[in-house]
């Protein structure tokens, strides 16, 4: 259903038929997009967030290692080794990231004659279908850190939660997603008369856009004359979220 045809040059990634249709496909894109897309730049916001989960991951490898010294200093009092008068210190790592110069990142732009347009393309896509859906701020969240090349145990370390969590909940933002394509890909082909339809058409009497009227635009009301409310879903959800 609703194939997207890519032409990808010769002996780079097998991305010759990608569908939106199929979840995998888009949880494959959202997990290498970082490694694929050479038009992808991070966010100032996801700059933060792999900061921030650098310094939880430094914390953390900070305390087992004190741990583990704090065990071999006090063994080491006990023998007489270390007098008692002297405490412990505990240790702060030192790490240095790697920032690119200018001219670095001059270089690396200069090479985005060589990147491949068609998976740029295929992405360009998928924003687009990711930004129509009402995802919840968390799922873009950790859509926006698996795009930067995180996988599950990095990004559950910003949640306190185990890495099965977090999969889980990029498998449901990717069905949103897949339901969101499938769903413009149906009316997109009853417009170009494809596909033979039978609903009718409602104007929104908050947007004023006039959508089909199915339960994927309007929310049903059996006290209304044709079965739905006259506010659209996406509507409603704003003006319930204030």
């Amino acid at each position: 259903m609703g194939a997207v045809k890519r032409d990808i040059h010769k002996h780079e990634h097998p991305f010759r038929f990608l569908s939106f249709s199929d979840e995998e496909v888009i949880e494959g894109l959202i997990r290498n997009r970082s490694e694929f897309d050479d038009f992808y730049q991070l966010s100032t916001s996801q700059q933060f967030d792999l900061e921030e989960v650098a310094n939880i991951a430094i914390t953390l490898a900070e305390q087992r290692l004190n741990i583990h010294r704090k065990e071999l200093f006090l063994k080491k009092q006990q023998d007489g080794e270390i007098p008692l008068h002297i405490k412990f210190k505990p240790v702060r790592l030192m790490v240095n990231r790697y920032d690119p110069s200018l001219w670095e990142k001059f270089i690396s732009a200069s090479h985005l004659a060589q990147t491949n347009p068609e998976i740029s393309a295929v992405y360009g896509d998928l924003d687009y279908y990711i930004h129509q859906v009402p995802l919840s701020h968390k799922q873009r969240k950790i859509i926006g850190l698996f795009e930067a090349g995180l996988r599950e145990a990095d990004i559950a370390l910003l949640y306190n939660q185990k890495a099965q969590a977090i999969t889980k909940n990029l498998k449901t933002a990717c069905k949103k997603i897949r339901d969101q394509y499938v769903k413009q890909w149906k009316y997109s082909m009853a417009d170009e008369n494809y596909i033979k339809v039978e609903w009718n058409y409602s104007e929104c009497i908050y947007c004023k856009k006039v959508l089909p009227l199915t339960e994927d635009f309007f929310i049903k009301d059996k006290q209304k004359s044709n079965g739905f409310k006259s506010k659209c879903k996406k509507c409603a959800t704003m003006t319930q979220n204030g």
